[in-house]
């Protein structure tokens, strides 16, 4: 669970180191982050380390990679969420026509 929290946390941290993205670090006791130091600017990079001492794990291309792989589960999930809104939308068209 931690490993997830920490992409979690690291994917709402790339754009603003908040409050209460700190209170959720400190909560779980996360020690380490992977990040992908192709998405962070040298700027926002210093600005996170001067909030926490957090050790950042860098990682090129580690979110394009983590939002890439699919398991099974997923996939059917996916499918079955296309297919919903498929009927959603036909419906909607249906009903403005």
């Amino acid at each position: 669970m931690k490993k997830l929290l920490g992409i979690l946390v690291l994917g709402l941290l790339w754009c603003n180191v908040g409050f209460a993205e700190m209170r959720l670090i400190e909560k779980n006791k996360i020690k380490s982050l992977i990040y992908d130091p192709c998405e962070w600017s040298v700027a926002k990079f210093k600005e996170f380390k001067e909030k926490t001492p957090i050790n950042l794990k860098p990682k090129n291309n580690f979110l394009l990679i983590k939002r890439a792989k699919k398991t099974q589960d997923e996939l059917k999930k996916i499918r079955t969420s296309a297919n919903i809104n498929k009927e959603c939308f036909k419906t909607f068209a249906d009903s403005i026509s």
